[in-house]
Order: structure tokens, then sequence, then C-alpha cells
């Protein structure tokens, strides 16, 4: 088989057993450590959920000593107590399933077919990685604009992984640039003649995401390892052949194209693959355009007028309500009254229904719930509703202008002296 460097006409023992361990290791991690969007892995995923569920708990009161550990939700983070252990329980699987599977097949020459397809499957799982990573960059959903919150923010203030987002976050076109390379290298992945320059430009961005979640504490460690492992994989299968091209000078061979050459079956994949590559973006635009308009809440405003009626009368100026500033961050918001006394609330955003809630945590008496309007590029309208006693509120904002020098500089093509502040 021309251009496979590990397809030979006998493979060594310790070749074979290299990869019986590695194919489980990485089946058991694709299908635990999905992503969400290759077809059917989540309906086996929930399958299996609840005897994973069962083995963590077991693991966890043998390894910390009765503690059980039950899996977080929406906790944000990739590198929890639970899933060090399911990778645990990963890595345990692979090596006894490694054992029976040698003692059952040893006379087996060799796993070329099979190398093949673990090889599409891991194009595809990284593939769709890097796509949804770099859809995510360039629709700006992943670390969005710099808050006024993290403006105003020292850098001793910040976590290691909050600077690195505050980093990503100033620059649009460094956003894009990400974007662009993680999404090129995904869809070349996806195309069997473009797979030697996806994986090249893929092990140079995953290297860089795993970089960069190690030394910024971002927690994103295991499932970034484990792309930059398959990019490594996806070299390794072919090294021989990049050897000869990049260091020894050498002519290098076709890389096997696999083993659906005819017309139809490649039609068939074909059609299969575009399907793919059509459910996975589209989704992503939608989430997008459901997501963007939620930045032009983000910001600081000034209060231009405010109305506050009960039953229909205006009523006296009310320091509660008497607001002046207003400041509205991802998950928080602070308002400066006109007494110069400030109120922090968190805030959540109902983009279904054009709503900014604003409420102090566990205090129902300093809830606010407004319909927001855009009524000029820099000019909104909250508009109150569901507060107590009939009471609204009627607030037209306008965008305050950042007056910080990392968001005036720009660029200049000229220095005659560094701006280094």
């Amino acid at each position: 088989m021309k251009g496979e460097s590990l397809a030979t006409s006998n493979w060594s023992f310790l070749h074979k057993l290299l990869f019986r361990l590695f194919f489980l290791i990485y089946v058991l991690i694709i299908v635990i450590f999905r992503n969400g969007k290759l077809p059917f892995i989540n309906s086996i995923y929930i399958i299996i959920l609840k005897p994973l569920q069962n083995f963590v708990s077991w693991m966890s009161a043998i390894l910390l000593n009765g503690k059980v550990v039950t899996q977080p939700t929406n906790t944000g983070s990739g590198d929890t107590t639970f899933n060090y252990i399911l990778l645990l329980g990963v890595a345990l699987a692979a090596v006894i399933g490694t054992i029976i599977w040698s003692v059952l097949d040893k006379k087996r020459p060799d796993y070329q077919k099979l190398l093949y397809y673990l090889s599409v499957l891991i194009r595809f799982y990284l593939g769709f990685f890097m796509l949804t990573y770099g859809l995510a960059k360039l629709f700006n959903m992943q670390f969005g604009d710099l808050s006024e919150y993290r403006l105003k923010s020292t850098y001793g203030q910040s976590s290691p992984m909050g600077l690195a987002w505050a980093f990503f976050s100033y620059s649009a076109g460094y956003k894009y640039f990400m974007g662009v390379a993680e999404a090129l290298g995904g869809l070349l992945l996806l195309f069997r003649r473009t797979v030697t320059l996806g994986a090249i430009i893929t092990l140079t961005v995953t290297a860089n995401i795993v970089a960069v979640n190690y030394f910024f504490d971002v927690p994103v460690k295991i499932l970034s390892t484990i792309l930059l492992s398959m990019s490594v994989f996806l070299i390794l299968k072919d090294a021989r052949r990049y050897l000869n091209f990049f260091l020894l000078n050498k002519a290098t061979e076709p890389a096997n194209l696999g083993y659906f050459n005819g017309k139809k079956h490649s039609l068939t994949v074909s059609l299969l693959k575009y399907a793919l590559i059509i459910y996975l973006v589209i989704p992503e635009y939608i989430n997008y355009s459901a997501h963007k308009n939620d930045f032009k809440v983000y910001g600081k405003f000034q209060v231009e007028s405010m109305r506050q009626t009960n039953l229909n009368k205006l009523t006296s100026n009310n320091d509660s309500v008497n607001w002046k500033k207003i400041e509205i961050n991802f998950d928080s918001a602070k308002v400066q009254l006109a007494n110069n006394k400030t109120l922090i609330f968190l805030a959540n955003i109902d983009r279904a229904n054009n709503q900014l809630i604003l409420f102090a945590d566990g205090n129902n008496a300093n809830r606010y719930q407004f319909t927001y309007k855009y009524t000029l590029p820099d000019m909104l309208l909250l508009s109150s509703i569901n507060l107590p006693d009939h009471k609204m509120l009627l607030f037209k904002l306008r965008k305050s202008s950042s007056d910080y020098p990392l968001t005036n500089r720009g660029f200049h093509w000229i220095n005659e002296y560094p701006y280094n502040k």
C-alpha cells in the first residue's frame, strides 16, 4: 500500500501492540469526550453516560478517601476531577482491551485497513473541532470584545486566563487570523487530497492552543492535549513521507487515498462529507446571528433621560431608581445613582425576547427586568416590565465613548518612538 509509512507486509509485535492500544484510546476518547457535532456519537454517549457516572463515583471513592465525585454541569471547565477520572478510566480500559485483543488476534499480520478507518475517524473528529473553534473566532463568539469591567481592571487583578482572554479580545484582526487558521486546518482534514497540508496546519495551531492553555491556566488542557496528540498521530502515520520531503531531499510517494476510489463510492462519500460540513456551519451561523446583538447591550452608558411612573402618574425622584450611569457587562452590571452611590447587579440577557434582567443575588426586591431596543447606533432604550406596585421605568441611554489608550490607539505604520505604556 503506497504512501502509508505504517503499512508493511508484516507488522512487528510491538507495532501491533501499540496500534491496538492507541486505537482503543482514541475510539474511547472520541465517544466519551465528544464534540457534540459528529452524528451518532451523542446517541452512543447518552447510552453509556450512566455507567460512566457510576464508574467515576466508584473510582473517586477509592482514590479520594471516600469522596464521591459527580459530573458537574455548565462550569465552563473541561479539566474537572470528573474528567480526569474518566481519562484514567479510558487508559485502564484501553490497557485491558489491548491485552484481550492481543491474545485473541495475535496471528493477524497487520491492521492496515483498520489504521485507515481510524485515521478517517480522527480526521473528522479533529477537523470538526477545529472548524467549530475557528468559526467561533470568526463570528466573535469565543472571546467577544473587551468589556468595561476588563478595561478598568488592573493586570494584577486579572487571572492568567483573564489576561489571555483580554489579549485575544483586544484585536479583531488577530481573532480572524486565528479563526482562519483553525477553520482552514479543520476543513483541509476533511478531504483526502488535502490531509497532509491540513495535518501540518492543525499541528501548528493545536500546539499553540496547548501552550496558551498550559501557560495561562485555561481549563481546557485535557481536550487541547487530545487534539494535539491526534494531530501528531496524523503526522506520524505518514512520517516517512514527511522525512523524505522536508529533511532528506528525497522523492515522496503519493499518499494512500483510501478504499473508496470507485466513482459511485466517491460520490456517496463526497455528498455525505458536504452534508456534514453544512450540518456544522449552519448551526454555528444561527448561533452567531442570535448572539451578535448581545455585544451592543454591553458597555458603559450615560442616562440621558428617565421616567418613573406609578399607576400612569409621574412620581417624584427616588434615589434607588434615579440612575445616572449604567455599565453592563457579560454577567453583571453596575449602576451609579444620582447621589453617587453604586448598585451592583447580576445580569442576564434574554435574546429571544430582547430583555435585560438585572438582579441582586437572591433578592427579588432589587430585580429589574427591561425590554431593550436600539433607536440609534449609540442609543439604547430600556423599558421596565414586571416591577412591583405597577411601577414603570423608562431609560434613554447613550453609549459612552471609550477613553482608554488601549481602545483609542489604533494602528500606525509609522512610529518615531515606541508607544509602550
